[in-house]
Order: structure tokens, then sequence, then C-alpha cells
């Protein structure tokens, strides 16, 4: 089959008129303000999940995505506009509607779908509010490469097309901007899958409440713009997805998370097919923790690389005694490795090894295991974000240069067959 590229007017560039960029400003803030409500009324009915309403889709550790059970006494594809609308909490306490969440006009399209489904998010993570914010972070397209690496998303490519707020040194973790991502199909199922693509307006940041206690966001939320239509002409289907994600603090060491939505992955692939692959998406978010932790341990190499030098040069980085518990390391079968961040050596009982994205040049990003030394690990762990974000992520959304990375997968666009059932 001939191979051939995307077209270069498929994705044209978007300029937004300052009202535009203020309407996307002030319905997301609307959005959070609804999700906050939802989260507050889903603690103040003791974090319960009724079972009879909610079927568990996935999990990652202790944050779980579900999805409404299907009434039995329905029509499997009816839509209770009734529930849609209204809130409904048992009066056991237990957090009671499948469905229950804001309309918007953008849910009211998504619904008439038979591929729509409400979702919910809920669970904790061992971490802090700002690690949240710092590993989930991907206002540019750095940070993007970056966080995809860490959260195994498989984007086939990617254009953040509006940076309209940006990081400051007030608030390092807050943007607002438009992007668009067509997700990769696994080669086992592409020959009869379309690919999906997705247009939203993202928002994160952290805020007070009403209360004044401190809770962090990140909004997706569909976009729609005459002047970047649907691309199905190429064989791609679009999805739809609203889900807006709240943290807090409930703990020194520990956040709980959680977030009300509804995904619609368009065609007529099965139902249950789509949700799953929604629901391994959604769940990536409990390793926003761990990609902060790795994030924070690349800025300490970064920040070590001169001493690491000055350690070899002074024939320092390469002991014959682990540095820790000094014990030899030049006996036979012993193994010893300098730590990546202080550029000591330790054994292999002093050594731990961690999975960090070191190279960002590349346009397909993956971990690497690399050496370190305790220390050096729980260093990483206890940074506050905050320093580390002032320095990396201020910096690089204030230029207002465009860096557009179009990825490989579209370089050699394969003609798509008629979009059919799925």
């Amino acid at each position: 089959m001939n191979k051939r590229q995307l077209p270069s007017h498929a994705l044209p560039n978007l300029r937004l008129s300052p009202s535009e960029e203020q309407d996307v400003i002030t319905r997301t803030n609307a959005m959070v303000q609804r999700a906050l409500v939802l989260e507050r009324e889903f603690h103040h009915q003791g974090a319960r999940i009724n079972e009879r309403e909610w079927k568990e889709i996935t999990a990652v550790d202790n944050f779980r995505v579900y999805r409404p059970r299907t009434p039995k006494k329905k029509h499997r594809f009816s839509i209770d506009k009734r529930r849609t609308s209204t809130n409904m909490i048992s009066s056991s306490g237990t957090w009671h509607s499948a469905t229950s969440t804001s309309t918007t006009e953008e849910e009211e399209i998504a619904s008439t779908s038979r591929n729509f489904s409400h979702v919910m998010c809920a669970g904790y993570l061992e971490g802090t509010l700002e690690d949240f914010l710092f590993g989930s972070f991907d206002g540019d397209e750095r940070s993007w490469k970056i966080r995809a690496a860490y959260m195994k998303d498989k984007f086939a490519d990617s254009r953040i097309f509006a940076k309209i707020v940006r990081p400051t040194p007030e608030e390092p973790y807050r943007f607002v901007g438009i992007k668009w991502f067509a997700v990769e199909v696994p080669a086992i199922i592409d020959s009869f899958l379309h690919m999906r693509d997705t247009f939203v307006m993202e928002s994160t940041g952290m805020a007070d409440d009403e209360d004044g206690v401190p809770y962090a966001y990140f909004l997706f939320h569909d976009y729609d713009h005459p002047d970047l239509p649907e691309l199905t002409e190429f064989g791609i289907i679009r999805n739809r997805l609203s889900i807006c994600f709240i943290a807090r603090q409930i703990a020194p060491d520990r956040i709980y998370i959680h977030a009300r939505g509804y995904v619609n992955v368009g065609g007529d692939v099965i139902k249950s097919v789509g949700l799953t692959v929604a629901g391994v998406s959604l769940a990536s978010t409990a390793n926003s923790i761990e990609a902060s932790y790795g994030k924070k341990l690349t800025w300490l190499m970064s920040r070590h690389l001169e001493q690491r030098r000055a350690l070899l040069v002074n024939g320092r980085g390469h002991s014959h005694e682990c540095h820790a518990c000094q014990k030899p390391t030049n006996k036979l079968l012993s193994r010893s490795s300098a730590c990546n961040v202080c550029g000591f050596t330790f054994c292999s009982k002093c050594t731990v090894h961690r999975k960090v994205v070191a190279d960002v040049e590349t346009l397909e990003l993956s971990s690497k295991a690399l050496s370190f030394c305790y220390p050096c690990v729980i260093k990483a762990k206890k940074y506050h974000p905050h320093e580390i974000a002032l320095d990396t992520l201020v910096p690089a959304t204030m230029s207002r240069k465009e860096n557009v990375s179009r990825r490989k997968a579209f370089s050699t666009w394969v003609p798509p067959a008629p979009l059919g059932a799925y």
C-alpha cells in the first residue's frame, strides 16, 4: 500500500481572538467550580461508592475509575435526561447517582451517541498537591513529551494550538490552553479500529476554596472551532471528553483525588471496549506523583553535573569501596555503580534503580532505568517541586514562540479505508 503524508492543511494554525480566549477562560473556570460542588457533595456523603450504581473499569493501586452500571429495566442505549441534570444522593449517605453532573451543550451533543458514558474517578495517592501538579503539568511541548513518557501515553501526533494562560512565578502550575492529540492504535487492532483524536481545552492550577482550603485541579473539556473540523476524511474519529480532577491534601504525604465527567469514543466500536481504553488513560493519573519524583531526579542530575565531572577528574568517581557502607566493590562477583546524581560509587545493596526520562530531544521518549543512591532518591522525593517549577516550567512557557512538533506516525500516513462501523 502506498504511503503519504497527512496534508498540511488538515491541521492549520489556530488563531484565537481575544474574546475567544476569554471565553475559554470563563468556561473552564465555571467547569472547575461545578467540579468543586460535586467533589464537596461526594465527601459530604462520606466519599463512599455505591457499587450497585457504579462499576469499576480499572484501577492503579488505590486510584479507581468507574462507569455507571446499566439499569436492568431500561434499554441499554437509553439516556435518562432527568437523571443527567439532577443530583441524586441516597438518604443512606452514599454517593448514589450514576449520572449526576452539570449538563452542557457539548454533553447534550455527546450523549446522543450509543458510546456516551459518564465516568467517575476516586482514590488517593501518596504525595503532595504540588507533586501532583508538577508531575501532571504539560503546558508546553517539552513538558508534554515528558509527561507522556511517564504516563505511558501513546500519541500518534499531538499539538498545542493555543497557550492562553501561562505559568508565572506566582502560579507556576497555572495553564489554560487548547490542545489536540491523536492516540496511537495498537498494531494488533489497527486493522479494524480507526484512530481517534481529541480536541480539548485544558486548565490546570492550584487555588483555595470558599473555606480557604487549598486544592489542585486538572480539567479537560471538549472544544470545537470552525477552523479545525473533524478529520473523518483521513479515517480519524473524534473523541468527546470532559473530566475535571480535584485533588486535596488529606495527610502530610497523601492526597485524595475525585473526578467526574463523560467520555464518548465515537463510531460504533463496542462500548465496553471504548470505556476500557478510556479508563486506562484516566487511570494513568495515578502515575503523576511518580512522574514528579522522576522529574525531580533528572533536575538534580543536571544540578550536580559539575560535581560528577569533578569526581571523575579527581579519580574519586570510581572508588573501590561503597560510599555508604564502605564495603569493598572490587571483589569477584561484587557489583557497583555510580549514582547519577552525586556521582559516588555504591554497592548493589546501597543502590536503587529508578526509571526516569533523561532525554527529551527525540520525538519518541521512553523512560530509562538509572542507578541512584538511596540518599539522593530520598532527597528528590522530599524536594519541594516549587523551586524546580520556577526553574523549568515558567521559563519554558514564557516564550511566545511556538514549537510545533509533528510526530513520525503521520510522516508516512497510510490512506485509510472509508469509515465503517468502528
